[in-house]
């Protein structure tokens, strides 16, 4: 379980069976807890940026478990890459 912070909204986030729950609240004992913002948050699940990335620039910082952070990123399916045809 995760607790995401974008901005001053707060969400709970389990991954469990397969399926991704989010819920406005924070859990009370996440495994991290990611704080950022919203187009860094895009950027993450659409492969556009890297974790590593993200917290050195300080867009995001994390408490907790790194590995499940980057679990949670890698649920969402990215976009085929563009290719083009010659």
């Amino acid at each position: 379980m995760l607790n995401l912070r974008l901005g001053d909204d707060h969400f709970r986030v389990t991954v469990a069976d397969g399926r991704l729950d989010l819920a406005r609240g924070g859990a009370g004992q996440p495994d991290a807890i990611i704080a950022t913002g919203a187009s860094t948050l895009r950027a993450l699940v659409f492969g556009d940026r890297d974790l590593l990335d993200a917290l050195r620039s300080g867009d995001l910082t994390l408490d907790g478990d790194r590995r499940a952070v980057a679990r949670f990123v890698d649920l969402f399916p990215r976009p085929p890459s563009q290719q083009s045809i010659a």
